[in-house]
Order: structure tokens, then C-alpha cells, then sequence
């Protein structure tokens, strides 16, 4: 049986999907266009390897997050509990001949075998879950020796608290993923179970330049977005300000068995 926030979740996201599923340009997307780049890169190193690889989308919604990396070699298999991202990605997946698969089921309750991805790929998924439960389907699910590679938003910047509170109450986004974004307690309870974890911390001072970018003349964005990206980096690289981050992109080695 579903739990209600399952169901809500489910609910949210096939209108989600239904709605939003062509991705418009926005400003605030673009300002955190630097932990996406860093996320992308981090997969493609791991992918470079000459083997074939099975690649799971851990709540793939619609797909496009990762169709990039479907190819002969490597086979994507997404899931999603969303019926309609399915539907989607499945068409897309079609229409571009991907190596890849999309199939509706539980990211808490898989029904693969044991080791059977040597890659795991979220973006954005883990507030969607009860984690304590979804880890451990992970890890069962993970080859020995296997890699995670995850982009979340961080729970602890006090400016983007009041901005999920906000997005609650205007359907842009549920209950239990605002109460359960990642914290630095859910990467180090995620951490025990793999032999290694590396965190890398992004956006701060970025959050507040949407409205700043709309009247920058074009030629100068890029530039000044990279000035301000500098210092951000510079700032979070103490660990007493990582606080402020707004995303965390996430590398776990080898799941303990």
C-alpha cells in the first residue's frame, strides 16, 4: 500500500510532469547552472572507463536529466513512482533511439536484483524518500565497488527556508520534500554505508542575482556570473559557512555489503 506521502508525491509529480515537462528558460536556473556543470562532468569522468556500464536514473522523472549519457556501451534503466514522467520519458527515450528504459516503480522498494548497477544517478530525488529505507535499497541494488553520484538542494541556509516555506503553499512543491530536503546529518547517515564520500558545496551569493542578470547587457552574464561563482567557491570552502550553500553535489564509492 502507498503511504500518503508517497501518494503525494506520485500526485505532485505527474502533474508536474504533465505541466512543465517542456523545460523553460529561467534566470534562476541559470544561476545554478555551475553545480549542474560540476555534476555532469563528475558522470562523465566515471563514464570514461571502457566497459559497459548499467546505469540506473534513481527518479528519473521525464528522463532528459541524463539522456546524455545513454550510449551502445552503456544501458540507463530510470524509475520514477510519477506514471506520467514515465509515459514521457519512455517517448523521448523512443524518439531519440536511446539505449535506455523507463519503468514505474517504488525507489524505496525496487524490484531488481542484488548488484545488478555498477552506476547510480540522482538529481534532486532523495527529498522525495524516506532515506533511512531508500539507502539500503540502494546499496542492495549496487554492485560491489559501484559509484553514486547525486546533486541535492541543502536544507540549511536560513533565506532558502523561508523560500520552500513559500513554495508549499503555492503547490510548487510538497510538504514532506520541503521537511526533508538534505541536511548535513542526511549526507553523513547516506556516508556510513559507503566506503568513501566526497561533498563539494555551491551557491550562495548566486541565489540573489536573477533579478541582477535580467538587466546585465547579454555580453556581460557569462563574466559576471563566473566573478560571482569565484566568490562563492572562496567563501565555501570554510567548513563553518557551508551552512550557506544552496546545493550539494555528492560522490559515494563502493556501498558496504
Amino acid at each position: 500500500m502507498v503511504t500518503n506521502y508517497k501518494k503525494t508525491e506520485e500526485q505532485h509529480y505527474d502533474y508536474k510532469a504533465q505541466k512543465f515537462h517542456d523545460h523553460q528558460f529561467s534566470y534562476s536556473d541559470y544561476v545554478l547552472k555551475g553545480s549542474k556543470e560540476l555534476y555532469y562532468k563528475l558522470i562523465s569522468e566515471t563514464l570514461s572507463e571502457k566497459s559497459d556500464f548499467e546505469i540506473l536514473d534513481y527518479g528519473c522523472g521525464g528522463g532528459d536529466k541524463h539522456f546524455q549519457f545513454a550510449s551502445s556501451k552503456n544501458h540507463i534503466i530510470g524509475i520514477d513512482i510519477s506514471s506520467k514522467s514515465i509515459e514521457i520519458a519512455n517517448l523521448k527515450a523512443k524518439e531519440q533511439t536511446l539505449n535506455a528504459k523507463y519503468l514505474v516503480m517504488d525507489c524505496e522498494k525496487m524490484e531488481f536484483a542484488d548488484d545488478t548497477f555498477d552506476k547510480v544517478l540522482d538529481f534532486g530525488t532523495f527529498s522525495s524518500l524516506n532515506m533511512e529505507v531508500a539507502v539500503k535499497e540502494l546499496c542492495r541494488v549496487m554492485k560491489k565497488g559501484g559509484i553514486m553520484i547525486c546533486i541535492e538542494t541543502y536544507g540549511h541556509n536560513p533565506f532558502m527556508k523561508i523560500k520552500r516555506g513559500i513554495s508549499v503553499l503555492t503547490g510548487r512543491r510538497t510538504k514532506w520534500a520541503a521537511q526533508h530536503i538534505m541536511k548535513k546529518k542526511s549526507w553523513a547517515n547516506i556516508s556510513g554505508h559507503f566506503e568513501s564520500c566526497k561533498i563539494y558545496y555551491s551557491h550562495f551569493l548566486v541565489l540573489f542575482l536573477p533579478f541582477l542578470l535580467k538587466i546585465t547587457p547579454v555580453p556581460y552574464r557569462e563574466k559576471f556570473l563566473l566573478n560571482i561563482e569565484k566568490i562563492d567557491s572562496a567563501i565555501l570552502k570554510f567548513k563553518f559557512l557551508q551552512f550557506l550553500a544552496f546545493k550539494t553535489v555528492v560522490v559515494f564509492n563502493n556501498p558496504k555489503k
